[in-house]
Protein backbone atom coordinates (compact mmCIF):
# COMPACT_ATOMS: atom_id res chain seq x y z
CA UNK A 1 0.00 0.00 0.00
CA UNK A 2 1.39 3.34 -1.08
CA UNK A 3 1.97 5.87 1.65
CA UNK A 4 -0.37 8.79 1.65
CA UNK A 5 1.20 11.98 0.26
CA UNK A 6 2.04 14.62 2.76
CA UNK A 7 0.42 18.02 2.77
CA UNK A 8 3.61 19.53 1.36
CA UNK A 9 3.62 17.04 -1.53
CA UNK A 10 -0.03 17.74 -2.27
CA UNK A 11 0.64 21.44 -2.20
CA UNK A 12 3.50 21.00 -4.73
CA UNK A 13 1.28 18.86 -7.00
CA UNK A 14 -1.47 21.46 -6.92
CA UNK A 15 0.99 24.20 -7.78
CA UNK A 16 2.35 22.10 -10.65
CA UNK A 17 -1.15 21.47 -11.96
CA UNK A 18 -1.98 25.16 -11.59
CA UNK A 19 1.20 26.03 -13.49
CA UNK A 20 0.34 23.60 -16.29
CA UNK A 21 -3.25 24.79 -16.41
CA UNK A 22 -2.12 28.40 -16.46
CA UNK A 23 0.30 27.59 -19.29
CA UNK A 24 -2.42 25.78 -21.18
CA UNK A 25 -4.84 28.68 -20.74
CA UNK A 26 -2.18 31.19 -21.76
CA UNK A 27 -1.34 29.14 -24.85
CA UNK A 28 -5.02 28.83 -25.76
CA UNK A 29 -5.33 32.59 -25.37
CA UNK A 30 -2.32 33.04 -27.68
CA UNK A 31 -3.86 30.70 -30.25
CA UNK A 32 -7.12 32.63 -30.06
CA UNK A 33 -5.27 35.94 -30.38
CA UNK A 34 -3.37 34.75 -33.47
CA UNK A 35 -6.50 33.31 -35.10
CA UNK A 36 -8.43 36.52 -34.47
CA UNK A 37 -5.66 38.61 -36.04
CA UNK A 38 -6.08 36.63 -39.29
CA UNK A 39 -9.74 37.61 -39.76
CA UNK A 40 -10.29 39.79 -42.86
CA UNK A 41 -6.53 40.13 -43.28
CA UNK A 42 -5.55 42.02 -46.49
CA UNK A 43 -3.38 39.95 -48.81
CA UNK A 44 -0.44 42.38 -48.53
CA UNK A 45 -0.28 41.82 -44.73
CA UNK A 46 -0.46 38.02 -44.74
CA UNK A 47 3.30 37.35 -44.77
CA UNK A 48 4.03 39.85 -42.00
CA UNK A 49 1.27 38.40 -39.80
CA UNK A 50 2.47 34.82 -40.32
CA UNK A 51 6.08 35.77 -39.44
CA UNK A 52 4.81 37.44 -36.27
CA UNK A 53 2.67 34.41 -35.42
CA UNK A 54 5.47 31.82 -35.79
CA UNK A 55 7.68 34.05 -33.58
CA UNK A 56 5.04 34.19 -30.83
CA UNK A 57 4.49 30.43 -30.99
CA UNK A 58 8.21 29.67 -30.89
CA UNK A 59 8.81 32.01 -27.97
CA UNK A 60 5.94 30.46 -25.99
CA UNK A 61 7.08 26.84 -26.43
CA UNK A 62 10.77 27.73 -25.95
CA UNK A 63 11.96 27.15 -29.52
CA UNK A 64 14.91 29.12 -30.85
CA UNK A 65 13.84 28.87 -34.49
CA UNK A 66 10.62 28.47 -36.41
CA UNK A 67 9.89 28.26 -40.14
CA UNK A 68 7.33 27.35 -42.78
CA UNK A 69 8.25 25.24 -45.79
CA UNK A 70 5.94 24.91 -48.81
CA UNK A 71 6.06 22.10 -51.37
CA UNK A 72 7.49 23.47 -54.64
CA UNK A 73 5.47 23.50 -57.86
CA UNK A 74 7.60 20.71 -59.32
CA UNK A 75 7.11 18.67 -56.08
CA UNK A 76 10.87 18.17 -55.66
CA UNK A 77 11.75 20.44 -52.74
CA UNK A 78 10.38 22.22 -49.69
CA UNK A 79 10.71 26.00 -50.25
CA UNK A 80 11.22 28.12 -47.11
CA UNK A 81 8.70 31.00 -47.22
CA UNK A 82 8.71 32.28 -43.60
CA UNK A 83 11.34 32.09 -40.83
CA UNK A 84 12.23 33.37 -37.35
CA UNK A 85 15.60 32.92 -35.63
CA UNK A 86 16.15 33.96 -32.01
CA UNK A 87 19.87 33.12 -32.21
CA UNK A 88 20.52 35.81 -34.84
CA UNK A 89 18.23 38.80 -34.03
CA UNK A 90 19.74 40.94 -36.78
CA UNK A 91 18.72 38.38 -39.42
CA UNK A 92 15.89 36.57 -37.75
CA UNK A 93 13.81 36.49 -40.94
CA UNK A 94 16.53 35.00 -43.18
CA UNK A 95 15.15 32.14 -45.25
CA UNK A 96 16.76 28.70 -45.50
CA UNK A 97 17.88 27.02 -48.67
CA UNK A 98 15.28 24.73 -50.28
CA UNK A 99 15.29 21.24 -48.74
CA UNK A 100 15.15 18.34 -51.24
CA UNK A 101 12.48 15.74 -50.66
CA UNK A 102 15.22 13.16 -50.10
CA UNK A 103 15.97 14.93 -46.81
CA UNK A 104 12.48 13.96 -45.58
CA UNK A 105 12.26 10.56 -47.24
CA UNK A 106 12.30 8.63 -43.97
CA UNK A 107 9.61 10.84 -42.44
CA UNK A 108 7.44 11.13 -45.56
CA UNK A 109 5.08 8.32 -44.59
CA UNK A 110 4.37 9.89 -41.19
CA UNK A 111 3.90 13.33 -42.68
CA UNK A 112 1.57 11.98 -45.39
CA UNK A 113 -0.62 10.47 -42.66
CA UNK A 114 -0.85 13.98 -41.16
CA UNK A 115 1.29 12.90 -38.17
CA UNK A 116 3.82 15.23 -36.55
CA UNK A 117 7.50 14.24 -36.36
CA UNK A 118 9.83 14.81 -33.37
CA UNK A 119 13.62 14.36 -33.56
CA UNK A 120 15.67 14.84 -30.38
CA UNK A 121 18.88 13.08 -31.27
CA UNK A 122 20.60 11.57 -34.29
CA UNK A 123 19.84 8.07 -33.03
CA UNK A 124 16.15 8.81 -33.63
CA UNK A 125 16.95 8.45 -37.34
CA UNK A 126 17.86 4.96 -38.69
CA UNK A 127 21.45 4.58 -39.93
CA UNK A 128 20.19 3.61 -43.40
CA UNK A 129 18.56 7.04 -43.76
CA UNK A 130 21.91 8.59 -44.71
CA UNK A 131 20.59 11.80 -46.28
CA UNK A 132 18.27 12.46 -43.37
CA UNK A 133 21.09 11.99 -40.84
CA UNK A 134 23.38 14.31 -42.82
CA UNK A 135 20.68 16.96 -42.97
CA UNK A 136 20.04 16.62 -39.19
CA UNK A 137 23.74 16.94 -38.41
CA UNK A 138 23.93 20.10 -40.52
CA UNK A 139 21.34 21.62 -38.17
CA UNK A 140 23.65 21.25 -35.11
CA UNK A 141 21.84 18.27 -33.57
CA UNK A 142 18.79 20.30 -32.54
CA UNK A 143 15.52 18.98 -31.28
CA UNK A 144 13.15 19.36 -34.23
CA UNK A 145 9.39 19.37 -34.54
CA UNK A 146 7.66 19.04 -37.94
CA UNK A 147 3.92 19.60 -38.25
CA UNK A 148 2.49 18.84 -41.72
CA UNK A 149 0.05 21.20 -43.40
CA UNK A 150 -2.42 19.14 -45.44
CA UNK A 151 -4.54 20.54 -48.28
CA UNK A 152 -6.98 18.34 -50.19
CA UNK A 153 -5.38 15.16 -48.80
CA UNK A 154 -1.84 16.04 -49.85
CA UNK A 155 1.06 17.76 -48.10
CA UNK A 156 0.94 21.48 -48.81
CA UNK A 157 3.87 22.34 -46.53
CA UNK A 158 5.50 22.02 -43.10
CA UNK A 159 5.54 24.13 -39.94
CA UNK A 160 8.83 23.48 -38.12
CA UNK A 161 10.30 24.42 -34.73
CA UNK A 162 13.91 23.97 -33.57
CA UNK A 163 15.25 23.88 -30.04
CA UNK A 164 18.60 25.30 -28.93
CA UNK A 165 21.72 23.39 -30.14
CA UNK A 166 22.58 20.12 -28.33
CA UNK A 167 19.54 20.37 -26.08
CA UNK A 168 16.79 17.78 -25.86
CA UNK A 169 13.52 19.66 -26.06
CA UNK A 170 10.24 18.49 -24.63
CA UNK A 171 7.43 19.29 -27.08
CA UNK A 172 4.12 18.99 -25.12
CA UNK A 173 1.59 17.08 -27.20
CA UNK A 174 -1.33 19.23 -26.04
CA UNK A 175 0.51 22.28 -27.43
CA UNK A 176 1.24 20.48 -30.71
CA UNK A 177 -2.47 19.79 -31.17
CA UNK A 178 -3.26 23.49 -30.76
CA UNK A 179 -0.38 24.49 -33.04
CA UNK A 180 -1.80 22.24 -35.74
CA UNK A 181 -4.95 24.36 -35.71
CA UNK A 182 -2.82 27.43 -36.39
CA UNK A 183 -0.88 25.51 -39.06
CA UNK A 184 -4.16 24.92 -40.86
CA UNK A 185 -4.88 28.66 -40.65
CA UNK A 186 -1.41 29.36 -42.09
CA UNK A 187 -2.13 26.98 -44.96
CA UNK A 188 -5.49 28.58 -45.75
CA UNK A 189 -3.99 32.08 -45.61
CA UNK A 190 -1.09 31.18 -47.91
CA UNK A 191 -3.40 29.44 -50.33
CA UNK A 192 -5.70 32.49 -50.34
CA UNK A 193 -2.71 34.76 -50.92
CA UNK A 194 -1.57 32.69 -53.90
CA UNK A 195 -5.07 32.65 -55.38
CA UNK A 196 -5.55 36.40 -54.88
CA UNK A 197 -2.11 37.19 -56.31
CA UNK A 198 -2.88 34.99 -59.31
CA UNK A 199 -6.19 36.79 -59.74
CA UNK A 200 -4.42 40.14 -59.40
CA UNK A 201 -1.85 39.09 -61.99
CA UNK A 202 -4.64 37.86 -64.22
CA UNK A 203 -6.47 41.15 -63.75
CA UNK A 204 -3.33 43.12 -64.64
CA UNK A 205 -2.86 40.92 -67.69
CA UNK A 206 -6.49 41.43 -68.67
CA UNK A 207 -6.13 45.20 -68.25
CA UNK A 208 -2.96 45.18 -70.37
CA UNK A 209 -4.69 43.17 -73.10
CA UNK A 210 -7.75 45.41 -73.02
CA UNK A 211 -5.66 48.58 -73.21
CA UNK A 212 -3.53 47.14 -76.04
CA UNK A 213 -6.43 47.69 -78.44
CA UNK A 214 -7.90 50.94 -79.66
CA UNK A 215 -11.36 49.34 -79.47
CA UNK A 216 -13.57 49.99 -76.47
CA UNK A 217 -13.12 46.85 -74.38
CA UNK A 218 -14.12 45.46 -71.01
CA UNK A 219 -14.23 42.26 -68.98
CA UNK A 220 -17.65 41.42 -67.54
CA UNK A 221 -19.48 38.71 -65.64
CA UNK A 222 -22.43 36.92 -67.29
CA UNK A 223 -24.66 39.00 -65.00
CA UNK A 224 -23.34 42.16 -66.68
CA UNK A 225 -21.12 43.33 -63.80
CA UNK A 226 -18.07 45.15 -65.21
CA UNK A 227 -14.80 43.78 -63.81
CA UNK A 228 -12.45 46.05 -65.74
CA UNK A 229 -12.59 48.39 -68.72
CA UNK A 230 -9.97 50.09 -70.87
CA UNK A 231 -9.55 53.84 -71.24
CA UNK A 232 -11.14 53.83 -74.69
CA UNK A 233 -14.38 52.51 -73.21
CA UNK A 234 -14.26 55.08 -70.41
CA UNK A 235 -13.78 57.89 -72.93
CA UNK A 236 -16.65 56.59 -75.06
CA UNK A 237 -19.00 56.85 -72.05
CA UNK A 238 -17.43 60.04 -70.72
CA UNK A 239 -16.75 58.42 -67.33
CA UNK A 240 -13.78 57.62 -65.11
CA UNK A 241 -12.64 53.98 -64.55
CA UNK A 242 -13.81 54.12 -60.93
CA UNK A 243 -17.31 55.02 -62.08
CA UNK A 244 -17.47 52.06 -64.50
CA UNK A 245 -15.79 49.18 -62.66
CA UNK A 246 -18.40 47.43 -60.53
CA UNK A 247 -21.26 48.98 -62.48
CA UNK A 248 -23.60 46.91 -64.65
CA UNK A 249 -23.30 46.90 -68.43
CA UNK A 250 -27.08 46.88 -68.81
CA UNK A 251 -27.33 50.17 -66.90
CA UNK A 252 -24.93 51.77 -69.41
CA UNK A 253 -26.69 50.33 -72.49
CA UNK A 254 -29.55 52.14 -74.27
CA UNK A 255 -32.83 50.74 -72.93
CA UNK A 256 -34.00 49.51 -76.33
CA UNK A 257 -30.85 47.35 -76.65
CA UNK A 258 -30.75 45.85 -73.12
CA UNK A 259 -32.78 42.73 -73.94
CA UNK A 260 -30.64 42.06 -77.00
CA UNK A 261 -27.47 42.30 -74.90
CA UNK A 262 -28.83 39.85 -72.31
CA UNK A 263 -29.81 37.41 -75.07
CA UNK A 264 -26.36 37.70 -76.68
CA UNK A 265 -24.54 37.11 -73.38
CA UNK A 266 -26.74 34.09 -72.59
CA UNK A 267 -25.94 32.71 -76.04
CA UNK A 268 -22.16 33.04 -75.50
CA UNK A 269 -22.42 31.30 -72.11
CA UNK A 270 -24.57 28.48 -73.52
CA UNK A 271 -22.71 27.93 -76.82
CA UNK A 272 -19.23 28.69 -75.43
CA UNK A 273 -18.14 30.51 -78.57
CA UNK A 274 -17.69 34.08 -79.75
CA UNK A 275 -20.43 36.06 -81.41
CA UNK A 276 -20.32 39.36 -83.29
CA UNK A 277 -23.08 41.78 -84.23
CA UNK A 278 -23.77 45.40 -85.10
CA UNK A 279 -26.25 47.93 -83.80
CA UNK A 280 -26.86 51.65 -83.84
CA UNK A 281 -26.90 54.10 -80.95
CA UNK A 282 -28.00 57.58 -81.91
CA UNK A 283 -26.18 58.56 -85.07
CA UNK A 284 -23.33 56.09 -84.45
CA UNK A 285 -22.93 52.49 -85.59
CA UNK A 286 -20.88 49.96 -83.59
CA UNK A 287 -19.51 46.49 -84.30
CA UNK A 288 -19.50 44.36 -81.13
CA UNK A 289 -17.80 41.06 -80.26
CA UNK A 290 -18.29 38.88 -77.15
CA UNK A 291 -15.53 36.34 -76.38
CA UNK A 292 -16.08 33.62 -73.72
CA UNK A 293 -13.51 33.40 -70.89
CA UNK A 294 -13.36 29.94 -69.31
CA UNK A 295 -12.61 28.95 -65.71
CA UNK A 296 -10.73 25.84 -64.57
CA UNK A 297 -13.90 23.74 -64.91
CA UNK A 298 -14.37 24.73 -68.55
CA UNK A 299 -17.41 26.91 -67.86
CA UNK A 300 -17.81 30.49 -69.06
CA UNK A 301 -17.51 32.71 -65.97
CA UNK A 302 -16.45 35.93 -67.72
CA UNK A 303 -16.81 37.56 -71.13
CA UNK A 304 -14.45 39.86 -72.99
CA UNK A 305 -16.48 42.54 -74.75
CA UNK A 306 -15.05 44.59 -77.61
CA UNK A 307 -16.86 47.44 -79.35
CA UNK A 308 -15.59 49.25 -82.45
CA UNK A 309 -17.09 52.42 -83.90
CA UNK A 310 -17.74 51.64 -87.57
CA UNK A 311 -19.80 54.74 -88.31
CA UNK A 312 -17.23 56.08 -90.78
CA UNK A 313 -16.93 52.76 -92.56
CA UNK A 314 -20.71 52.44 -92.79
CA UNK A 315 -21.03 55.94 -94.20
CA UNK A 316 -18.42 55.17 -96.85
CA UNK A 317 -20.14 51.88 -97.68
CA UNK A 318 -23.48 53.66 -97.88
CA UNK A 319 -22.01 56.29 -100.20
CA UNK A 320 -20.47 53.61 -102.40
CA UNK A 321 -23.76 51.72 -102.56
CA UNK A 322 -25.63 54.93 -103.34
CA UNK A 323 -23.24 55.85 -106.14
CA UNK A 324 -23.30 52.31 -107.52
CA UNK A 325 -27.09 52.21 -107.39
CA UNK A 326 -27.17 55.52 -109.22
CA UNK A 327 -24.91 53.95 -111.83
CA UNK A 328 -27.28 51.01 -112.08
CA UNK A 329 -30.20 53.38 -112.51
CA UNK A 330 -28.24 55.15 -115.21
CA UNK A 331 -27.53 51.79 -116.79
CA UNK A 332 -31.20 50.89 -116.68
CA UNK A 333 -32.00 54.25 -118.29
CA UNK A 334 -29.51 53.53 -121.07
CA UNK A 335 -31.03 50.07 -121.50
CA UNK A 336 -34.41 51.76 -121.90
CA UNK A 337 -33.04 54.09 -124.58
CA UNK A 338 -31.34 51.25 -126.45
CA UNK A 339 -34.48 49.10 -126.21
CA UNK A 340 -36.62 51.94 -127.53
CA UNK A 341 -34.15 52.60 -130.34
CA UNK A 342 -34.10 48.92 -131.31
CA UNK A 343 -37.89 48.67 -131.23
CA UNK A 344 -38.79 52.02 -132.80
CA UNK A 345 -35.97 52.35 -135.33
CA UNK A 346 -34.05 49.18 -136.09
CA UNK A 347 -37.05 46.83 -135.93
CA UNK A 348 -39.20 49.24 -137.97
CA UNK A 349 -36.53 49.68 -140.63
CA UNK A 350 -36.11 45.92 -140.88
CA UNK A 351 -39.89 45.53 -141.19
CA UNK A 352 -39.89 48.12 -143.97
CA UNK A 353 -37.04 46.29 -145.68
CA UNK A 354 -38.98 43.03 -145.56
CA UNK A 355 -42.06 44.71 -147.09
CA UNK A 356 -39.94 46.03 -149.97
CA UNK A 357 -38.32 42.67 -150.36
CA UNK A 358 -41.72 40.89 -150.60
CA UNK A 359 -42.92 43.58 -153.06
CA UNK A 360 -40.30 42.44 -155.57
CA UNK A 361 -42.49 39.47 -156.49
CA UNK A 362 -45.20 41.86 -157.78
CA UNK A 363 -42.80 44.37 -159.29
CA UNK A 364 -40.89 41.75 -161.30
CA UNK A 365 -43.51 39.37 -162.77
CA UNK A 366 -41.02 37.39 -164.85
CA UNK A 367 -38.69 36.61 -162.00
CA UNK A 368 -37.02 33.26 -162.42
CA UNK A 369 -37.66 30.50 -159.88
CA UNK A 370 -34.07 30.75 -158.65
CA UNK A 371 -34.38 34.49 -158.08
CA UNK A 372 -37.69 33.95 -156.25
CA UNK A 373 -35.98 31.47 -153.90
CA UNK A 374 -33.18 33.91 -153.19
CA UNK A 375 -35.58 36.77 -152.47
CA UNK A 376 -37.74 34.49 -150.32
CA UNK A 377 -34.63 33.52 -148.35
CA UNK A 378 -33.79 37.17 -147.83
CA UNK A 379 -37.33 37.80 -146.54
CA UNK A 380 -37.13 34.95 -144.04
CA UNK A 381 -33.73 36.16 -142.80
CA UNK A 382 -35.08 39.67 -142.34
CA UNK A 383 -38.09 38.25 -140.47
CA UNK A 384 -35.81 36.31 -138.11
CA UNK A 385 -33.72 39.43 -137.56
CA UNK A 386 -36.86 41.40 -136.66
CA UNK A 387 -37.80 38.77 -134.05
CA UNK A 388 -34.25 38.76 -132.64
CA UNK A 389 -34.19 42.56 -132.39
CA UNK A 390 -37.59 42.65 -130.69
CA UNK A 391 -36.54 39.92 -128.25
CA UNK A 392 -33.34 41.80 -127.51
CA UNK A 393 -35.33 45.00 -126.95
CA UNK A 394 -37.63 43.09 -124.58
CA UNK A 395 -34.64 41.73 -122.60
CA UNK A 396 -33.11 45.18 -122.34
CA UNK A 397 -36.37 46.79 -121.29
CA UNK A 398 -36.22 47.63 -117.51
CA UNK A 399 -39.02 46.10 -115.42
CA UNK A 400 -42.03 48.30 -114.65
CA UNK A 401 -42.74 47.47 -110.98
CA UNK A 402 -44.88 50.54 -110.36
CA UNK A 403 -47.83 49.21 -112.36
CA UNK A 404 -47.62 45.44 -111.92
CA UNK A 405 -45.52 44.96 -108.79
CA UNK A 406 -42.54 42.61 -108.37
CA UNK A 407 -44.53 39.38 -108.03
CA UNK A 408 -46.68 39.87 -111.15
CA UNK A 409 -43.67 41.06 -113.16
CA UNK A 410 -41.68 37.95 -112.25
CA UNK A 411 -44.68 35.69 -112.85
CA UNK A 412 -45.23 37.15 -116.29
CA UNK A 413 -41.55 36.80 -117.16
CA UNK A 414 -41.47 33.15 -116.01
CA UNK A 415 -44.64 32.47 -118.03
CA UNK A 416 -43.16 34.05 -121.19
CA UNK A 417 -39.91 32.11 -120.64
CA UNK A 418 -41.81 28.82 -120.46
CA UNK A 419 -43.77 29.58 -123.63
CA UNK A 420 -40.63 30.50 -125.60
CA UNK A 421 -38.32 27.71 -124.38
CA UNK A 422 -40.67 24.87 -123.42
CA UNK A 423 -38.96 24.68 -120.01
CA UNK A 424 -41.50 24.50 -117.20
CA UNK A 425 -41.09 27.17 -114.51
CA UNK A 426 -42.85 26.71 -111.14
CA UNK A 427 -43.03 30.14 -109.47
CA UNK A 428 -44.19 30.73 -105.87
CA UNK A 429 -44.05 33.83 -103.67
CA UNK A 430 -45.06 34.57 -100.06
CA UNK A 431 -44.93 37.73 -98.00
CA UNK A 432 -43.67 39.95 -100.81
CA UNK A 433 -46.99 41.72 -101.31
CA UNK A 434 -46.76 42.80 -97.65
CA UNK A 435 -43.61 44.82 -98.38
CA UNK A 436 -42.71 48.06 -100.08
CA UNK A 437 -39.26 47.24 -101.36
CA UNK A 438 -37.10 49.94 -102.92
CA UNK A 439 -36.42 49.86 -106.65
CA UNK A 440 -32.82 48.62 -106.25
CA UNK A 441 -33.89 45.57 -104.21
CA UNK A 442 -36.73 44.70 -106.59
CA UNK A 443 -34.52 45.24 -109.61
CA UNK A 444 -31.79 43.01 -108.12
CA UNK A 445 -34.27 40.17 -107.50
CA UNK A 446 -35.69 40.59 -110.99
CA UNK A 447 -32.26 40.54 -112.65
CA UNK A 448 -31.16 37.46 -110.67
CA UNK A 449 -34.23 35.56 -111.92
CA UNK A 450 -33.61 36.68 -115.50
CA UNK A 451 -29.89 35.81 -115.39
CA UNK A 452 -30.60 32.43 -113.78
CA UNK A 453 -33.25 31.50 -116.39
CA UNK A 454 -30.91 32.65 -119.16
CA UNK A 455 -28.22 30.29 -117.80
CA UNK A 456 -30.78 27.46 -117.62
CA UNK A 457 -31.67 28.00 -121.27
CA UNK A 458 -28.06 28.26 -122.42
CA UNK A 459 -26.28 25.63 -120.32
CA UNK A 460 -28.30 23.41 -118.01
CA UNK A 461 -30.41 21.27 -120.39
CA UNK A 462 -33.08 21.33 -117.65
CA UNK A 463 -36.75 20.42 -118.14
CA UNK A 464 -38.00 22.18 -115.02
CA UNK A 465 -37.09 25.21 -112.90
CA UNK A 466 -38.47 26.08 -109.44
CA UNK A 467 -38.46 29.72 -108.31
CA UNK A 468 -39.31 30.54 -104.69
CA UNK A 469 -39.50 34.13 -103.41
CA UNK A 470 -40.27 34.49 -99.66
CA UNK A 471 -40.05 37.46 -97.30
CA UNK A 472 -39.29 36.78 -93.63
CA UNK A 473 -37.89 39.67 -91.60
CA UNK A 474 -35.15 40.77 -91.91
CA UNK A 475 -34.48 39.17 -95.31
CA UNK A 476 -36.09 38.44 -98.66
CA UNK A 477 -35.04 34.95 -99.74
CA UNK A 478 -34.88 33.88 -103.37
CA UNK A 479 -34.24 30.27 -104.34
CA UNK A 480 -33.92 29.11 -107.95
CA UNK A 481 -33.45 25.39 -108.57
CA UNK A 482 -33.28 23.39 -111.82
CA UNK A 483 -33.01 19.70 -112.67
CA UNK A 484 -30.31 20.18 -115.30
CA UNK A 485 -26.85 18.72 -115.69
CA UNK A 486 -25.21 21.00 -113.12
CA UNK A 487 -21.52 21.95 -112.98
CA UNK A 488 -18.49 21.91 -110.66
CA UNK A 489 -18.85 24.94 -108.38
CA UNK A 490 -15.34 24.54 -106.89
CA UNK A 491 -13.71 24.89 -110.30
CA UNK A 492 -15.97 27.89 -110.96
CA UNK A 493 -14.84 29.57 -107.73
CA UNK A 494 -11.17 28.89 -108.47
CA UNK A 495 -11.38 30.65 -111.79
CA UNK A 496 -10.31 34.28 -111.98
CA UNK A 497 -12.94 36.99 -112.05
CA UNK A 498 -12.14 37.70 -115.67
CA UNK A 499 -13.04 34.15 -116.67
CA UNK A 500 -16.22 33.74 -114.62
CA UNK A 501 -19.47 33.52 -116.61
CA UNK A 502 -20.88 37.01 -116.87
CA UNK A 503 -24.36 35.95 -115.66
CA UNK A 504 -23.11 34.51 -112.36
CA UNK A 505 -20.63 37.34 -111.89
CA UNK A 506 -23.42 39.87 -112.40
CA UNK A 507 -25.60 38.12 -109.79
CA UNK A 508 -22.84 38.19 -107.16
CA UNK A 509 -22.09 41.85 -107.78
CA UNK A 510 -25.73 42.96 -107.60
CA UNK A 511 -26.35 41.06 -104.35
CA UNK A 512 -23.23 42.48 -102.68
CA UNK A 513 -24.31 46.00 -103.59
CA UNK A 514 -27.53 45.45 -101.62
CA UNK A 515 -25.55 44.14 -98.62
CA UNK A 516 -26.95 40.66 -99.24
CA UNK A 517 -25.65 37.10 -99.51
CA UNK A 518 -25.69 34.62 -102.38
CA UNK A 519 -24.73 30.95 -102.62
CA UNK A 520 -24.48 28.81 -105.74
CA UNK A 521 -24.77 25.05 -105.12
CA UNK A 522 -24.25 22.53 -107.87
CA UNK A 523 -22.57 19.27 -108.82
CA UNK A 524 -22.32 17.57 -112.21
CA UNK A 525 -25.50 15.57 -112.76
CA UNK A 526 -27.44 17.05 -109.80
CA UNK A 527 -28.78 20.35 -111.14
CA UNK A 528 -28.09 23.82 -109.75
CA UNK A 529 -29.45 25.82 -106.81
CA UNK A 530 -29.06 29.57 -106.36
CA UNK A 531 -29.84 30.94 -102.89
CA UNK A 532 -29.92 34.71 -102.42
CA UNK A 533 -30.82 36.78 -99.35
CA UNK A 534 -31.40 40.53 -99.42
CA UNK A 535 -32.06 42.56 -96.25
CA UNK A 536 -35.04 44.84 -95.75
CA UNK A 537 -36.17 47.12 -92.93
CA UNK A 538 -39.28 46.87 -90.75
CA UNK A 539 -40.22 50.22 -92.25
CA UNK A 540 -40.88 48.37 -95.52
CA UNK A 541 -43.76 46.40 -93.99
CA UNK A 542 -47.43 47.02 -94.86
CA UNK A 543 -50.52 45.07 -93.74
CA UNK A 544 -50.04 41.45 -94.90
CA UNK A 545 -51.98 39.73 -97.67
CA UNK A 546 -52.38 35.99 -98.29
CA UNK A 547 -49.50 34.15 -99.99
CA UNK A 548 -49.50 34.40 -103.76
CA UNK A 549 -49.35 31.13 -105.63
CA UNK A 550 -48.56 31.42 -109.34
Amino acid sequence: MKPRPTYKELELRVKELERKLSGRLSFEYLIKYISTSFVNLPVEKIDHSINRAIRLLAEFIGASRSAIFIVSDDVKTFENTHAWNDEDPDRNDRLHEPIPFEGFGYFWEQLSRSEFVIINRCDDIPSKAVLEREWYESNSFRSLLFIPMILEKRIYGLLSFSGPPHEVKNWPEEFIILIRLIADRFMNLLNRKNVELALLQSKKLSESLLNATTDSAMLIKPTGTILTANMSFCRMLGKKPGEIIGANLFDLTPQELVQNRKTQIDRVVAEKKRISFEDESGDRCYHHVFYPVFNASGDVDKLAYYSHDVTGVKRVEKSIRHLTNELIKGQESERQKIANDLHDNVAQELASLRIHCDALFDQIPGMSPHARDVVSGFSKTIKNSIETVRELAYELQPPTFDHKGLVKTLYRYCEDFSQKTGIRVDFFSAGINALRLDFNTENTLHRIVREALANVKAHSEAAKVTVRLVASYPTVMLRIEDNGKGFDVSSFKNRGNGSKPMGLKSMEGRVRLQNGKIRILSKPGTGTRILAELPFSKDNHIPPTPATRQ
